[in-house]
């Protein structure tokens, strides 16, 4: 199973972007126009958004839904077999419904818990960005021109 922090093509995408748009705004940034890295640190919060506007969270809950959603009846229909097998009995058809409920709201609530946490780490990307942009634009005149004395 592919790690959920790796990197996708937006966030290389961004963080490239981020990159050229601070590079570019040192470039420009000169006595005469010493805001000019304070413009890009601006372009580079809007980046962020963007990146973050992706809702790669949303696609990726909804996309385990699917997957859990084509596979449940299955594996729970298998697990009845199993306890049928093994106990020498039958599960009568209401019970299997009331089972097969009850575990389809267990399966949602622990799917809901654990990709909550994961939520956090699938953001990290957006926050970063921001904050390097946020800092950029605040902070980014002065550092030239502490660079540059």
């Amino acid at each position: 199973m592919p790690k959920i922090t790796k990197y996708n093509w937006q966030e290389w995408a961004a963080y490239l972007t981020a990159s050229l748009l601070i590079l570019a705004g040192a470039c420009m940034t000169s006595p005469d126009a010493p805001t000019a890295i304070n413009r890009a640190g601006s372009l580079v919060i809007v980046t962020g958004v963007i990146l973050a506007m992706s809702r790669k969270y949303d696609v990726l809950l909804e996309e385990v839904r699917r997957f859990i959603a084509l596979q449940k009846d299955q594996g729970i229909d298998d697990a009845i077999a199993d306890i049928e097998k093994k106990h020498g009995m039958t599960v009568p058809e209401d019970k299997r419904q009331e089972v097969k409920r009850h575990a389809e709201a267990e399966m949602s609530k622990d799917l809901d818990h654990v990709l909550y946490e994961k939520r956090r780490v699938l953001k990290i990307h957006e926050a970063i960005i921001v904050i390097v942009g946020t800092l950029t634009n605040g902070f980014g005149d002065s550092a030239m021109k502490f660079l540059t004395s």
